[in-house]
């Protein structure tokens, strides 16, 4: 098991639910991204008449959104130590 999963807040929340945490965030971004996306990619194309451009900010704005929330992340938060 990586150091990431054993480092959380030990003694505040026992491991079966923080794994479950962890697990449930996992697999609802992979749903998210995988289902969700291409209906809203679809819709914006409809409605910008068959014109990609909406539709590629959208994916700009999302990667924009996770390169910024990765830079966010503290040294402290990996818990590595």
């Amino acid at each position: 098991m990586s150091r990431i999963m054993r480092g959380g807040p030990k003694g505040r929340v026992d491991e079966p639910t923080r794994y479950t945490g962890l697990s449930f965030v996992y697999q609802f971004s992979g749903v998210y991204a995988s289902g969700v996306t291409p209906m809203i990619l679809t819709a914006l194309i409809a409605a910008a008449g068959g014109v990609p451009w909406v539709a590629c900010g959208y994916l700009v704005a999302t990667a924009v959104i996770s390169v910024f929330a990765t830079a966010l992340i503290r040294e402290q938060d990996l818990h590595l130590s």
